[in-house]
């Protein structure tokens, strides 16, 4: 019962912060810099009035955080299949990615010389017709 009641006093301290930091975000003579301050202030206010009501969603900034977290993981996992915590496997993840761009600008740079290879053959093969032209220009 008496959990119950200060839950109730502790939503509605948390409204009345809420309602005050509206008040402050809504004044025409803040700062830009202290608009985002309060802003972000009146956005964590806001979801702890929401973990008040809905406990599951985290009570406290830290709950929210720790849930976050673990969801973060979750979705880490599922998504790369490896726990991030587990160093051997991010290690290895970490030395395949690297593997992987080593690889990806290999071939940019040899790409690029075979263009430059081009490039010199081609002014090559124009500079030999030029000189031919003139040989035999010279010859008439």
């Amino acid at each position: 019962m008496i959990k119950a009641m200060s839950d109730v006093e502790h939503g509605e301290l948390l409204q009345r912060a809420f309602d005050f930091e509206l008040a402050l975000v809504s004044s025409s003579r803040i700062s830009g810099e202290d608009f985002s301050a309060v802003q972000r202030e009146a956005k964590e206010v806001f979801k702890d009035i929401e973990g008040q009501m809905r406990p599951w969603l985290g009570r406290t900034k830290q709950d929210r955080q720790v849930r976050e977290s673990q969801e973060f993981k979750e979705h880490w996992e599922a998504i790369s299949g490896f726990n991030p915590d587990d160093k051997e496997a991010l290690r290895n993840w970490e030395k395949s990615i690297t593997e992987h761009t080593d690889a990806k600008r290999q071939e940019r740079l040899d790409a690029e010389r075979e263009e430059l290879d081009r490039q010199g053959s081609f002014h090559a093969r124009i500079e030999a017709v030029r000189k031919k032209r003139l040989e035999q220009q010279g010859r008439k």
